[in-house]
């Protein structure tokens, strides 16, 4: 891969990158969906263990997606990367405890927004 491409999708990268690493903390530590208030809406459906995994792949299909240049491999899993952020966003916001905790996720769908409507108009 060279440094043109590199440069020109570095928001998606970055997407990738942080869902791989979110997903990696979910793995490690199970305890966040069941230990702090926030957490508990985004566990009443699925477990740490999926929600973590499901980040992971994601990220590294995103990963693969990329260095294969395929259309249909980017569109697909930043479709589905975005809906799994909107979940999380969607978690943070309806918390019963006031947090702050929503603005990451938001932030994340709307980088996947962004990078989907590049993907698709270039």
């Amino acid at each position: 891969m060279n440094k043109v491409i590199l440069l020109l999708k570095w928001d998606a990268f970055v997407v990738s990158l942080m869902s791989i690493i979110y997903g990696i903390q979910l793995i490690a530590s199970p305890q966040l969906l069941n230990r702090y208030e926030a957490y508990k809406v985004i566990g009443y459906l699925f477990d740490s263990q999926s929600l973590g995994i499901a980040f992971v792949l994601l990220g590294l299909f995103k990963t693969l997606a990329i260095m294969r240049n395929n259309l249909k491999m980017k569109t697909l899993s930043i479709s589905l990367l975005g809906g799994l952020w909107m979940y999380f966003f969607i978690g943070f916001a309806l918390s019963p405890v006031a947090n702050s905790l929503w603005a990451l996720p938001l932030a994340m769908f709307l980088l996947c927004v962004g990078i989907a409507i590049k993907e698709l108009t270039v």
